[in-house]
């Protein structure tokens, strides 16, 4: 929550801004930082949606081994939220598993976890893809303030895929 910000793309630099214009406007917010998974709507698939669709559907699917992860389930987003806003918590607070993980091996795990075959889960290297716009090799996060202010742990990220079930 406090490490230096590294700003690399236009979405990064709007998430930060907001950030800014929340804490400047309502110095009592409490801010989430996460990267979660989970069962999204109908018409826009989430990462995890993504991955379990394809697999069920035979397709080949390239997740990178490059890129870190330290995502947490929906669920357990919603419940933590509302645990620090009870708690009258604010400033910026990092939700996340309490291990990191690429989203290649999160895929894999995903589908071992769910009893779905992971054999068309390839990997690949976010570096091959130029056609991208730049993006950071880890969005993983450190959930230690959130941890000592709830006095608990969140789990790895092989509890927060069960907790999807």
């Amino acid at each position: 929550e406090d490490d230096e910000v590294c700003l690399l793309n236009t979405y990064a630099k709007s998430k930060y801004q907001g950030e800014i214009e929340v804490l400047s406007n309502f110095s009592k917010s409490l801010i989430c930082r996460t990267n979660f998974f989970g069962y999204g709507p109908p018409h826009k698939l989430s990462f995890s949606d993504w991955i379990i669709k394809s697999c069920l559907a035979n397709k080949r699917i390239i997740l990178f081994n490059d890129v870190f992860i330290s995502p947490l389930c929906g669920k357990n987003l919603a419940l933590t939220s509302l645990e620090l806003l009870k708690l009258n918590c604010k400033g910026i607070y990092n939700l996340s598993s309490d291990d990191t993980i690429s989203k290649y091996a999160f895929g894999i795990l995903l589908c071992n976890l769910l009893g779905i075959s992971n054999s068309n889960i390839k990997s690949g290297s976010i570096n091959s893809r130029k056609d991208l716009i730049q993006r950071p090799n880890s969005m993983a996060l450190s959930n230690l303030k959130a941890i000592k202010e709830l006095n608990k742990d969140f789990g790895k990220v092989s509890k927060q895929i069960l907790d999807i079930k």
